[in-house]
């Protein structure tokens, strides 16, 4: 069985390797699709006559930034597969697995922004401009911060490493 290595003398079964590489990239996939179709979903509502016509400048702009944090997450969850197409095209290495964990969970941050911005431009406008949505918002923000990042991360203290 052939081993690969990641550069820093750490040696780890090629098969065992690629399985981690495709493992990694099918997360990416994973969340690429739910990316695309609220990028889709924004744009859209831009451009209707309720969007321009009956929100306020601030309301529009705060949409427009999560616009642009929808098209971050897809750029940084899309950086992977560039990657690998273009430096590691032959290989599978360690660093390369982790690189691709690394920018999927980093892609969640704007993500989970973008989506509090707009849930909570969305009750704005449903309650007539309550502040409903900044509490909407901040508990959205809360609980995928807790489920995406604190839970795992508090999780992963507990679990043994694996036997070498």
């Amino acid at each position: 069985m052939s081993s690969a290595s990641d550069g820093s003398g750490q040696v780890q079964k090629k098969e065992d390797l690629e399985q981690s590489a495709r493992a990694a990239l099918l997360d990416g996939r994973m969340v690429l699709p739910a990316m695309t179709t609220l990028f889709a979903f924004q744009l859209s509502v831009s451009f209707t006559d309720a969007f321009t016509k009956t929100l306020p400048a601030g309301m529009r702009a705060m949409h427009l930034v999560a616009v642009a944090l929808v098209a971050i997450a897809m750029v940084i969850v899309i950086a992977p597969a560039a990657y690998q197409r273009l430096a590691e095209k032959e290989i599978v290495t360690k660093w390369f697995v982790r690189f691709t964990s690394h920018m999927v969970m980093a892609a969640m941050v704007p993500l989970m922004l973008a989506v509090a911005l707009d849930l909570h431009l969305v009750a704005w406008q449903v309650t007539g401009g309550s502040s409903l949505g900044a509490v909407l918002g901040a508990v959205l923000v809360v609980s995928a911060a807790s489920l995406w990042f604190v839970f795992p991360l508090v999780r992963r203290r507990k679990v043994p490493a694996p036997a070498s």
